[in-house]
């Protein structure tokens, strides 16, 4: 059996190779570097990638021979610390003990003068939240290129949920600029790509929809004025999309052209949306625009919610749990819409039993009126 020498993560490796063999096979069953993995073996997934000269190559059709001598990158050899963001995604046990925002301070404070990591990490943190909510490419309520339409933030209830997301969105952007003129000099450019860009385009394209929803609502409540206001204010948007994108692209002297897209893969939710003329008085409204009250108050109830007369509590406010066999429920503090999910087991090792469950309010006249009752919360 013949041998050869592969250089691979910086060291020369002299290894048997059978003729014909895969680069793939040769890593895993030969060199014990399984990190490449085999997935469809036809150079179609993705799975088997490996950088070839600085180049990603499919290893599983790649026959080891060839590249004999030439340098070789995996996955492993990706840092010696293992801090790469392509590691960590493969060490999933070791990363669930870290939060989000713990994760997101230590990586601002490398990339980053320290004194500005905290801030950074809340300003990300805030808005992973924002967009675990609704992402930006399916503010449309759309499929993945169809059916764009209203969105479901609803400006006629529970205290007006557009203009909640567009003050949201609106702080973002207000801390964003901050950062950006408290950035010196030397990281202002790696600022706008990692952290400025993306965060004020995500604002900029939730603001496109929610504006134009306004108009629609302002239509219907024959206000001409505020529609024409609306309507500025959603092209006002999306030209700011535009903007920041040709900014991005001319970063460097141009050395980032063609990156970013401000319309990725031509998918129709990123186009300008219609916005209602004054004179769509009876345009009809989305059924989810349904007049409701003001989000419930109550003492001692927190994270209770009410929609379309149902009452729910975020699973995170339970005040009785039951754990099953060899499992315990935990509180994954940044996920989720009110801020938290629960989960059963570990990563890895999901279960499906056990429940947890909160005391409830009943409801007379008045909010938390009454008794309060047990409800489960099916997880």
């Amino acid at each position: 059996m013949p041998s050869i020498t592969l250089i691979v993560n910086g060291a020369e490796h002299k290894t048997e190779c059978v003729s014909g063999e895969s680069l793939l096979s040769v890593l895993r069953n030969r060199l014990g570097l399984t990190g490449t993995k085999y997935g469809c073996g036809e150079g179609q997934c993705g799975a088997c990638t490996v950088l070839l000269r600085g180049k990603a190559t499919r290893s599983c059709r790649t026959p080891a021979e060839s590249v004999a001598g030439q340098k070789i990158v995996t996955i492993e050899g990706l840092s010696k610390n293992n801090d790469h963001p392509l590691q960590l995604a493969w060490n999933e046990p070791e990363m669930a003990r870290v939060s989000q925002k713990d994760f997101l301070r230590q990586w601002a404070a490398e990339q980053f003068p320290s004194t500005l990591g905290l801030r950074i990490a809340t300003l990300w943190d805030e808005a992973y939240r924002l967009n675990f909510v609704r992402k930006p490419e399916l503010m449309g309520f759309n499929g993945y290129d169809d059916d764009v339409k209203r969105t479901e933030f609803n400006p006629l209830a529970w205290g007006d949920q557009n203009r909640t997301r567009l003050e949201q969105w609106n702080r973002l952007n207000e801390e964003a600029e901050s950062l950006k003129r408290a950035m010196p000099e030397n990281y202002r450019n790696v600022f706008f790509e990692l952290v400025y860009y993306p965060v004020e385009a995500a604002a900029e394209q939730n603001a496109k929809f929610l504006w134009a929803d306004r108009s629609y609502r302002d239509a219907g409540q024959d206000k001409k004025n505020a529609v024409g206001h609306d309507a500025v204010k959603a092209r006002a948007a999306y030209d700011r999309i535009q903007a920041l994108t040709r900014t991005y692209n001319s970063l460097d002297g141009g050395k980032w052209d063609g990156m970013m897209s401000a319309h990725p893969r031509e998918r129709h939710v990123f186009d300008m949306p219609a916005t209602a003329g004054a004179d769509m008085a009876k345009a009809p409204l989305p059924k989810a625009w349904r007049k409701g009250g003001g989000a419930l108050r109550c003492d001692g109830a927190k994270g209770i919610r009410e929609w379309n007369k149902t009452v729910s509590v975020n699973a995170t406010h339970f005040t009785r749990k039951q754990d099953d066999n060899g499992a315990m429920w935990r509180v994954l503090p940044e996920l989720g819409v009110d801020g938290g999910s629960m989960v059963l087991g570990r990563p890895g090792l999901m279960k499906s039993a056990g429940w947890v469950g909160a005391a409830i309010p009943s409801f007379g006249r008045k909010p938390c009126a009454g008794r309060c009752v047990r409800a489960a919360v099916a997880i």
